[in-house]
């Protein structure tokens, strides 16, 4: 409804409403609980609440075949949009919120279909635990289950990782790491494109590993998304900010050939391993 008429143009922001399903601001979305629909968005709406203390985050799976996009909102009236995820394509999108600077208050989300004619899935998470760095932590999931979200802390300027390996069935799970920057109420909501990095390669039952730098110390969000694959399916989330160890390096004292050098190198990092090395002969890396 707006400006009195049902699927009327709003003559003025300040006093447009969505009713949907009788609910003002749409369907309430309860943390961890996925609402299914068997045909494309109209949009449909959705409400769920922003709890102080960690981040949280709204998103959808469309079925096979459909591409939809959501945004997030702070009125019922969907005029104020603080955060959008549209990436193309039948994959998952997301918006965060660091709930750690943003207000405790109800948001609104906007599911819309881009294409096709096929269903979605959406969800609310929640801040399931703090992922202390070097202990993994043992969940589980269905085919419903979108999205599940995690902080870290950091005390200042810092290398990670965070790896999520599948410890039975076969998920296509990925992984994405957000912050925010305290003042700057816009970085309090972020799409999946405005992820600090992002993971999502390994496909059907494959382990998920990202690495990145964070800049500053401060509480960040790990969302880690399923793509779908297995009907139920567990896994294994560990965080890690601990650096490898220094490279022990053997190299030839000298030699006569001017057309290659030799040298050999080890070093190991316990929590989530090593994906590769640089080298550099002179002082430009290979």
């Amino acid at each position: 409804v707006a400006n009195g008429v049902p699927g009327g143009a709003a003559q003025d922001q300040d006093f447009a409403i969505v009713i949907s399903n009788a609910i003002v601001g749409g369907d309430t979305l309860e943390e961890y609980v996925t609402i299914s629909k068997t045909s494309a968005a109209l949009p449909d709406y959705y409400q769920s609440t922003v709890e102080s203390g960690g981040w949280c985050a709204v998103g959808t799976r469309p079925a096979s075949g459909s591409d939809h996009d959501i945004a997030l909102c702070s009125d019922p009236g969907f005029g104020n949009v603080l955060g959008v995820s549209e990436s193309r394509g039948s994959i998952c999108d997301f918006v965060a919120i660091d709930g750690n600077r943003a207000p405790s208050e109800l948001v609104y989300s906007k599911v819309t279909a881009f294409s096709g004619k096929a269903g979605y899935k959406v969800q609310w998470a929640t801040k399931t635990a703090d992922l202390v760095s070097g202990i993994a932590y043992d969940g589980n999931g269905t085919d419903s289950d979108i999205i599940r979200m995690w902080d870290i802390s950091v005390d200042g300027p810092t290398t990670c990782a965070v790896r999520v390996q599948p410890t039975s069935g076969t998920p296509d799970l990925g992984i994405a790491i957000f912050g925010s920057t305290e003042g700057i109420v816009d970085t309090y909501y972020q799409g999946r494109h405005e992820a600090i990095a992002l993971m999502d390669t390994g496909g059907n039952g494959q382990p998920e590993t990202v690495s990145f730098q964070l800049p500053t110390a401060g509480r960040y969000g790990v969302l880690v998304w399923n793509k779908g694959g297995s009907a139920s399916f567990s896994y294994s989330l560990l965080f890690d900010d601990d650096p490898p160890t220094v490279p022990d390096i053997t190299v030839d004292s000298y030699t006569n050939d001017l057309t290659s050098l030799s040298a050999s190198w080890t070093a190991s990092d316990p929590d989530t391993g090593i994906t590769k090395y640089e080298y550099a002969i002179g002082t430009t890396a290979e």
